[in-house]
């Protein structure tokens, strides 16, 4: 009976073998705009260190495709590791950076598709909405930051939704 324990040791290396391979669920949330050149390197919304918590703010990384980069669209929430992007305090002003949130269902929370990108459903003093943003002056690098800006429709607005 020297195979019963062959077949076990195939059947294991077979099955984590498969679970490795196996993509998370949710989408990475990719941007238009990339490193340089077009053909190098994506950008996509990152929770950084792959460590979620209340109060981490986002921001734009090389698209990978782990974990801390794959968000669901759910109820209008986009969520990541457990949290909802948020914007805090509930403002939509120019500038205010995005950050995770466990999900309470506040209007700060909420996030709508419109014109290739989402928008919030808080609102700043003027009553208007922001969309999602990268919101940096240098946009196109590594560690770029992820905001609220009034809506425009730029590169810089639009992300795609990608296995």
């Amino acid at each position: 009976m020297k195979t019963l324990p062959l077949i076990a040791l195939a059947l294991t290396a077979f099955l984590s073998t498969s679970a490795a391979e196996a993509k998370p669920a949710g989408h990475m949330l990719k941007s238009e705009l990339t490193i340089g050149d077009p053909q190098q390197a994506e950008l996509c919304i990152d929770v950084p260190g792959e460590r979620a918590a209340n109060g981490v703010k986002v921001f734009m990384y090389k698209c990978h495709g782990r974990l801390n980069q794959r968000f669901t669209h759910v109820n209008q929430t986009l969520q990541v590791m457990g949290y909802c992007l948020e914007l805090p305090g509930g403002k939509a002003t120019n500038g205010t950076r995005a950050q995770l949130w466990k999900c309470n269902g506040g209007n700060n929370q909420k996030w709508v598709p419109h014109r290739g990108g989402f928008k919030t459903l808080a609102r700043n003093f003027t009553k208007k909405a922001g969309c999602l943003d990268v919101i940096s002056k240098n946009k196109r690098v590594n560690g770029a930051a992820v905001g609220v800006w009034d809506c425009w429709g730029g590169k810089n607005q639009k992300f795609k939704k990608v296995k």
